[in-house]
């Protein structure tokens, strides 16, 4: 069974990774709750998680497709993988969660689901966790930028530590322009509120 949902997951992979017409297909057919149930039944399968959220995150490129998505319970799997330290530690996996993540939170209300799941902070541990992963240090920046539209989530994460993080992933390559983007863009909302540009001040990001 393992081998033909590993088989079936790479095919639907290959498939939705570049076509729009495939990906309404999938999302008719019923493939949502499909990818949904195979990452429920199959939570302690690391490389079948991956290819779950490779789907996801190719899938979720369409916003009705997210919202499908986000009613089949898919960021209670997305917390599951963040609050696990054996996940976590995965580069891949946590690679491709959070590509499924980032297109799972284009819409307000799905951050408003992540705080009330207490899942907007352990981004902070997986900067921490994969601080020379400049790719996975790009994605993060993204999901900073989703979540930062609600201001609950904003003062979680500057208290949590977000700023120095930020500022570590821009010192890390200063040449690399796409980096640079994502971390500015990532401090935007911040740079409204007079406590949040005090912080970053102390990390001294403007300068």
């Amino acid at each position: 069974l393992r081998e033909v949902i590993r088989n079936g997951l790479a095919i639907v992979e290959i498939l939705v990774m570049d076509d729009l017409e495939w990906r309404d297909e999938v999302a008719r057919k019923g493939g949502v709750a499909l990818i949904c149930d195979i990452a429920k039944q199959w939570r302690h399968s690391p490389n079948l998680l991956c290819q779950v959220m490779s789907c996801i995150s190719y899938l979720t490129a369409e916003d009705y497709i997210e919202v499908m998505f986000c009613q089949h319970e898919a960021l209670e799997h997305i917390a599951c993988v963040l609050g696990a330290e054996q996940y976590t530690k995965n580069v891949e996996l946590i690679t491709r969660t959070c590509l499924a993540l980032l297109n799972l939170t284009v819409c307000e209300p799905h951050v408003e689901e992540l705080l009330e799941k207490n899942t907007i902070t352990p981004i902070l541990e997986i900067f921490d966790r994969h601080s020379a992963d400049l790719h996975l240090a790009v994605i993060l920046c993204g999901l900073v930028v989703n979540f930062s539209v609600k201001q609950e989530a904003r003062d979680l994460l500057a208290e949590g530590g977000l700023f120095p993080r930020v500022a570590q992933a821009m010192r890390a390559d200063l040449s690399n322009a796409v980096l640079q983007v994502a971390c500015m863009k990532a401090l935007v909302n911040y740079s409204m509120d007079p406590g949040h540009y005090e912080l970053m001040e102390q990390e001294d990001i403007p300068s």
